[in-house]
Formats: structure tokens, C-alpha cells, sequence
């Protein structure tokens, strides 16, 4: 392998695991968005259930 076939792995390798990496936050995001959206039906919930 020459040194232009290094550089290509080098960068592939740094691009997915820059991928990876954006993927993964952006699905702790979601789910934080998706838990909090849970906690808000519960809350609705229980005000309908009980009001006041």
C-alpha cells in the first residue's frame, strides 16, 4: 500500500467513528426528548383524571 492508500484509510476510519459518535448523541437526545414527553402525558393525565 502506498501512502495515498494509508491517508484514505486513516480519514475513512476518523469519518465513521465521527459518525458513530453523532449518532449515538443524537439518539441519547431523542431519547431524553421522548422521556420528557412521557413525563408531560402523565402530568396531563393525572389533572384530568383529577380536577381541581
Amino acid at each position: 500500500m502506498d501512502f495515498a492508500a494509508d491517508v484514505f484509510w486513516l480519514v475513512f476510519v476518523i469519518l465513521s467513528l465521527c459518525l458513530f459518535l453523532f449518532v449515538v448523541i443524537k439518539q441519547h437526545k431523542i431519547k431524553k426528548e421522548q422521556e420528557y414527553i412521557i413525563k408531560l402525558n402523565h402530568e396531563i393525565l393525572d389533572r384530568l383524571r383529577d380536577p381541581k
